[in-house]
């Protein structure tokens, strides 16, 4: 508006207008009004830096993995297309998300592009500021410059866009951005070529032909490319697949039907021939031979009256890994069944086309780390763990089973420094995870090189009661349960009372009655209203032999809890103690 004072004459009163329709706008849309919005982003940003990805809290810890990645390449950057590979193993916490863009098209460039690929792209932008300008200047009439200003302001939001979303990465965006920037820059163009003058020589023509001709050439050839590229699309969708591109393959996929099976296998074999590079389609082929793999076993399995999580265990290829690995195996025991050949090799193959397409892509590491056995050369299963765990970044999916792998294949230093980080990440099922490491580590190095610091002293308690709750082995449960007592004030994560509740339930296991009594009232104190800390409570006052004051902290937490299930059995059980011990009533019976 200020740029364009005084060359229309209703400028004033349409901007006026404009500014009233937006005020009534806002008011209409109430609680979603954009100024709401606007002030949680101060409180996001805070918790972006503190690993909640939410609204701008999730952009800047995608920036954050962003940076990381350009400093990898900071020149020539990663490869356009790029920045999933690329960013994935610079995220260093699991929020469940995968980013497939940077939120910020300057920083994806740079990422994709390096420092040489963002300059190339700003310089592109004040070209096009420029020559619009010139275009502006240039117009012969108010109405003609006030068309290229709006064009122009258009332009110049949607780069300010750029600065916290991917608009550019949206065609509906994209392709009308790029149309309304070719007319400008075409319009500022003519404005600045020379009105009148000798035209060119003949010579001078036929020299220019060529960059004439070259747009059109590689328009053509981009052409051809792009229907290429739409015809495996087509073939995907058809088969049920995401769109390529638009959604990265699970670590474990559902067992499907052999229709959708053989689906999937024709379309993604006719789609490689016209996209031999294509790392995810071979990926998804062999995903589909492990899947056919999987279906095959289960088939043979049917009348083995085995349960359905043991089928499912047994289909697992990792189960084969194991067996295959197992001190007692043979050298060609992964090679003896059909369903192996037939299934499993070509899956071997396609993850390999995969890698050789895709190095830096964790879930082909992953998946080749699980069929080592089929690989007569090249690296072996610890080495494709290790590039799994190195490029998972916070995927605890992928770093649980690279864990696992590893195990299988001894190299227990790698498997301990896997499943420290995916304990660390803390997304997985303590339970199912403790019990798969204690089937493959000694306690001692569970203890030094298994549990992260600042959750450790919750793990070692958890540990202690999953692992080694049979009554011969109390020595090792006590000793993690001193080792947990001893790492409790490094519980930065817990308030200064729950590290006390932590400690006093420590105390209690360990048989410090006098110091896990104190501690639990203290607690209590603080936190009245915590029903589960008063339950317990009440039944370690049963077990040391209090039951009247068992029934007077049952009684307490019934007030403010009346219905509470576990309390009222606690208070059941302190007054039939209570009675038990009451004495009798002496003298003469009455007849």
């Amino acid at each position: 508006g200020l740029l364009a004072r005084g060359e229309a004459a209703r400028l004033r009163q349409s901007l006026g207008m404009l500014a009233v329709m937006i005020a009534l706008l806002l008011v209409v849309m109430g609680v979603a009004s954009p100024f709401q919005r606007l002030a949680t982003i101060p409180d996001t940003v805070a918790k972006g830096f503190s690993g909640e990805a939410t609204g701008f809290g999730g952009r800047i810890t995608v920036w954050q993995a962003a940076a990381s990645a350009w400093r990898a390449h900071p020149i020539l950057g990663a490869g356009l297309g790029t920045f999933v590979v690329a960013s994935t193993p610079h995220f260093r916490r699991d929020d469940g998300n995968i980013w497939y863009f940077a939120e910020n098209e300057y920083l994806q460039l740079l990422v994709e592009g390096g420092v040489l690929g963002l300059a190339l792209g700003l310089i592109a932008l004040g070209t096009l500021a420029r020559t619009a300008w010139r275009a502006r200047e240039a117009a012969g009439s108010p109405r003609g410059r006030l068309l290229i200003l709006g064009s122009l302001v258009g332009l110049l939001a949607l780069a300010l866009q750029c600065l916290g979303d991917f608009p550019m990465h949206v065609p509906g965006v994209a392709v009308p951005a790029v149309i309304l920037a070719a007319l400008l820059d075409r319009l500022g163009r003519a404005r600045a070529a020379p009105l009148s003058g000798p035209g060119p020589s003949r010579r001078a023509a036929a020299l220019a032909l060529p960059g004439a001709l070259a747009p059109a050439v590689v328009g053509l050839a981009v052409l051809v490319a792009l229907a290429r590229l739409a015809a495996v699309e087509a073939m995907i969708v058809g088969a049920g697949l995401p769109i390529p591109g638009a959604a990265l393959p699970d670590v474990e996929e559902p067992i499907r039907t052999w229709d959708d099976l053989d689906r999937r296998e024709d379309a993604l074999e006719a789609a490689l021939r016209l996209r031999p590079d294509w790392a995810e389609g071979h990926f998804r082929l062999g995903n589909t031979y492990v899947g056919m793999y999987r279906l095959s076993v289960k088939e043979a399995l049917t009348g083995f009256n085995k349960g359905l999580g043991a089928v499912d265990a047994l289909s697992d290829p990792l189960w084969l890994h194991r067996t295959v690995h197992a001190p007692d195996a043979g050298k060609s025991r992964g090679l003896d069944h059909e369903a192996v050949r037939t299934y499993l090799v070509p899956a071997a193959r396609c993850f390999l086309e995969a890698r050789r397409c895709c190095p830096s892509l964790a879930l082909t590491q992953l998946r080749l780390a699980t069929l080592d056995y089929l690989i007569g050369a090249g690296d072996g299963g610890p080495a494709f763990a290790a590039h799994a765990l190195r490029l998972a970044g916070a995927d605890s999916r992928i770093i649980a089973r690279a864990a696992r792998a590893a195990s299988q294949v001894h190299d227990l230093p790698l498997a301990a420094r896997a499943w420290r980080k995916a304990l660390a990440l803390g997304q997985v099922d303590v339970a199912r995870t403790a019990v798969t490491i204690g089937e493959a580590l000694p306690p001692d190095t569970i203890l030094k090189e298994v549990l992260p610091a600042g959750t450790r002293a919750r793990l070692a308690f958890s540990f202690a009661d999953l692992l080694y709750a049979a009554s011969e082995q109390k020595p090792i449960h006590d000793q993690f349960l001193r080792a947990a007592r001893g790492w409790v004030p490094e519980e930065q994560t817990l308030t200064p009372n729950e590290r006390l509740w932590l400690g006093a339930q420590l105390d209690a296991r360990l048989g410090d009655a006098d110091a896990a009594r104190a501690a639990m009232i203290a607690s209590l104190v603080q936190e009245p209203l915590r029903e589960p800390w008063r339950t317990e409570f009440a039944h370690w006052l049963l077990t040391w032999g209090d039951p009247q004051e068992a029934q007077r902290q049952a009684r307490i937490g019934l007030q403010f809890a009346p219905n509470h299930p576990s309390l009222r059995y606690v208070l059941e059980r302190s007054s039939e103690a209570l009675a038990r011990a009451a004495p009798r009533p002496s003298g003469p019976r009455r007849p």
